[in-house]
């Protein structure tokens, strides 16, 4: 069993900007896209970055007013989480059976909420564990969350007895085919199958063409 967040960089540009008092605008995206991939502004591989990541992309929603954090946690998810793991899918699934997931409730409650967060965490680095365990140190979950964390406790508890997810009323979780490139998508309140991943997270069409 293998997956990602959706939005798991976002926790870490809280923490490097919001949490830090300086939150991060849009017109410092281009120095902080540079920072984030080590390279000085004016290289062209920044450039090709903002054109794959652009702030057009990510437009706030209610109540916020800057794109530049969406943006830059969607580059981080994709680079460091996302794309990797699925690369690690693509190997595994050639040798044992395999079941990928992404966890993509944007609404998780965040550890505790932050105050004044100029962006949503949205399903943040580490924000399912919640929906799995008594961690103690969440915020409650509401009614479709507690449908969707009952899900997932299910498919858990039967992958640890048997290797496979599956049983009883849960919707059904395929093996990982490569060939078809399909993710189970636990978003409440039910889980469904996801068929856009790679393409969602610019996986086969940028970061895997990258030598």
């Amino acid at each position: 069993m293998s997956g990602t967040n959706h939005d798991e960089w976002r926790l870490f540009v809280a923490f490097q900007y919001d949490l830090e008092g300086t939150p991060l605008t849009d017109a410092e995206y281009p120095a902080a896209v540079a920072a984030f991939l080590r390279l000085p502004v004016s290289d062209p591989f920044v450039q090709l970055v903002l054109n794959v990541y652009p702030l057009s992309n990510y437009p706030p929603p209610p109540g916020y007013f800057v794109s530049a954090p969406l943006a830059l946690g969607a580059l981080g998810t994709d680079d460091l989480f996302v794309c990797t793991s699925r690369n690690a899918d693509l190997s595994l699934s050639k040798y044992v059976p395999t079941y990928t997931y992404e966890f993509n409730d944007e609404n998780a409650p965040p550890q505790p909420p932050p105050a004044g967060l100029s962006f949503p965490l949205g399903a943040f680095h580490s924000a399912e564990l919640q929906y799995l365990f008594d961690v103690g140190y969440f915020q409650e979950l509401n009614a479709a969350q507690l449908q969707l964390s009952a899900a997932m406790v299910g498919y858990w508890t039967n992958f640890a007895v048997s290797g496979d997810p599956n049983g009883g009323t849960l919707p059904t979780w395929s093996l990982y085919d490569p060939m078809i490139d399909q993710f189970e998508s636990l978003i409440q309140p039910t889980p469904v199958v996801e068929s856009t991943f790679n393409t969602d997270h610019q996986c086969d069409t940028f970061w895997n063409l990258i030598p």
